[in-house]
């Protein structure tokens, strides 16, 4: 199927080629959303950051809450590849998602000594993690 597509995208048939176009925007949405599905599976949280890593080489500007989300409640390999995606790309953000998202910030700063991260780790993801809220919630 993909290989057709790819075909049909160099023909000189505008129709034929417009169609394959088409249908590659059906592909990548696809499997887009097959990702972030895969993302949120609870049975995937120790073992994502190469789905998160795939996910950004896609379009994600409604993706903003799902990766705010992996900044705090991830691996520290999800909230790197999480971290790059929101620095890279452009994002459509409501009021209410970026309520939400202060809330979240509020409550990790409030119980950031109940989450396991050495030092090191603890340090960078305060830092990321305020430098976020500064430039998208702030």
């Amino acid at each position: 199927m993909i290989e057709e597509i790819y075909n049909n995208l160099d023909s000189i048939d505008p129709k034929i080629r417009n169609k394959a176009a088409i249908d590659l925007i059906d592909i990548i949405e696809i499997s887009k959303n097959k990702l972030i599905k895969q993302i949120i599976n609870e049975k995937n949280k120790d073992s994502r950051g190469t789905l998160i890593y795939a996910l950004g080489h896609l379009i994600c500007s409604d993706n903003f809450m799902l990766l705010f989300d992996l900044l705090i409640n991830s691996n520290y390999e999800v909230f790197n590849e999480a971290y790059d995606i929101i620095k890279t790309q452009r994002f459509c953000i409501n009021d209410s998602d970026i309520k939400t998202c202060i809330e979240k910030y509020n409550e990790f700063i409030k119980n950031i000594d109940k989450y396991k991260f050495c030092d090191n780790e603890k340090q960078e993801r305060l830092d990321k993690i305020k430098d976020i809220y500064n430039e998208f919630l702030f």
